[in-house]
């Protein structure tokens, strides 16, 4: 009898805590779910929800630019191919399988946690979320702590992060439909960033990266991205977006719709679309941005259909786009640094990369390379300058300090047009 009645207690108990967690859950998503206003928190439990099914989570801000008459220009052979640059980090498949292995178990256990919460929030009222609890249970505390220890391992966290996207553009593509060619780079890359940006091939470029609180983006070993990236556009540049945290703060350190409009271009309108989130958290995860894809193609989609490209008149300058190579090598897998042809952004000197691409008009007759945060301090490290495989002989070479440190060095040599 004993037995009976404890059995029946513990199963009553039992039964009390599961429907009080149905109600509390339940009450939480449709409150979260009704909710049209933002504030700041740091609950996962709400801020999935946010980023993925709430529509007004992140807002895309779209800044149309007119390119002044004296700028416009025609160009012979231009592409229409539009680019998304995903952040996807820079790290070794078995580091990340090793990052992995330690936090797999809550990997699971979320994406079981995810899949009830969609479940649930998909319920039209509290009564019907509460019927089927049972069936996809799940607590805001438990969702937040299994979050908490997934995204304190960074490398499997941006991972993760990277592959949902990838799967939801791909989603997008298939199911609703895009109306331009997308091509995704699985790597946010500066050279390669810089190379589709002077590129005529290239129409629309879109970035999905993280940034710092400061809105400077990152690519995918962590290096800012530097404002000088985007200057020198290809004129068939139409539209460049951005998606990141700290959006506004992007917008104002960038500046890319000036850089836009005073930029020789094709067209007479271009676009800048900045995509982030409008709450005082300004947090727009990686993981969310398939679900404003199909709303920046329709912005781009729109603006190609209105944007009549200029005649080709007699007052419209010929625009003649010619690439140069510059060789440079570095033999130190640790060394960092960028470098300047002229004050012209050129790239990032990267280990095993050679030749880097820049518009030949950058050229001079006396021109000057300068390599910052340089680390030639050995006397075998002499730097050789090679564009279009002809060498170039160094005839000056000055270091320049910045508080009583090294900070560049600049090389002179003379250049002879062929």
């Amino acid at each position: 009898m004993v037995k009976i009645i404890l059995i029946t207690f513990i199963f009553s108990q039992t039964f009390i805590y599961a429907n009080d967690n149905a109600n509390v859950t339940c009450q939480r998503i449709h409150e979260i779910k009704d909710d049209t206003g933002f504030v700041k928190t740091t609950s996962s439990f709400i801020d999935t929800i946010k980023s993925i099914f709430k529509s007004h989570y992140a807002k895309v801000h779209s800044q149309k630019v007119m390119v002044d008459d004296n700028k416009i220009v025609s160009l012979d052979n231009y592409g229409e191919k539009s680019y998304i640059f995903l952040f996807k980090p820079n790290i070794k498949e078995h580091e990340y399988q090793t990052a992995l292995s330690y936090v797999e178990q809550e990997q699971n256990k979320l994406e079981t946690l995810q899949d009830n919460l969609k479940e649930l929030y998909n319920t039209k009222s509290i009564s019907e979320c509460v019927s089927i609890y049972n069936q996809y249970p799940v607590t805001e505390k438990e969702f937040n702590e299994t979050s908490k220890k997934i995204k304190s391992n960074k490398i499997v966290y941006d991972m993760q992060a990277y592959q949902q996207a990838s799967k939801q553009i791909d989603k997008v593509a298939s199911r609703v439909g895009l109306s331009q060619s997308w091509y995704k780079v699985h790597k946010l890359d500066i050279n390669l960033l810089r190379k589709k940006l002077i590129d005529p091939q290239t129409k629309n470029i879109v970035i999905v990266a993280h940034s710092d609180a400061n809105g400077m983006i990152r690519d995918s070993s962590g290096r800012i991205i530097s404002k000088n990236v985007f200057k020198d556009l290809s004129p068939s540049i139409q539209s460049i977006t951005f998606y990141n945290c700290f959006s506004e703060k992007t917008r104002r350190a960038y500046n890319i719709e000036e850089i836009l409009k005073n930029s020789k271009s094709i067209y007479k309108n271009r676009s800048f679309y900045s995509v982030g989130d409008t709450s005082i958290k300004d947090e727009t995860p990686v993981i969310a941005f398939g679900r404003y894809l199909k709303t920046v193609d329709s912005h781009i989609t729109r603006q190609s259909r209105s944007n009549t490209r200029e005649e080709i008149v007699s007052s419209v300058n010929s625009y003649k786009i010619r690439n140069c190579h510059i060789a440079l090598e570095s033999n130190d897998i640790n060394r960092t640094f960028v470098f300047y042809l002229n004050n012209k952004f050129i790239g990032q000197v990267e280990y095993g990369q050679k030749s880097y691409s820049f518009p030949c008009t950058y050229l001079k007759e006396i021109n000057k390379l300068r390599i910052t945060n340089n680390t030639f301090d050995k006397a075998e490290d002499n730097i050789y300058i090679n564009i279009d495989t002809k060498e170039y002989e160094v005839i000056d070479e000055k270091p320049y300090f910045f508080k009583d440190s090294l900070d560049s060095k600049t090389y002179t040599f003379v250049y002879e047009s062929p």
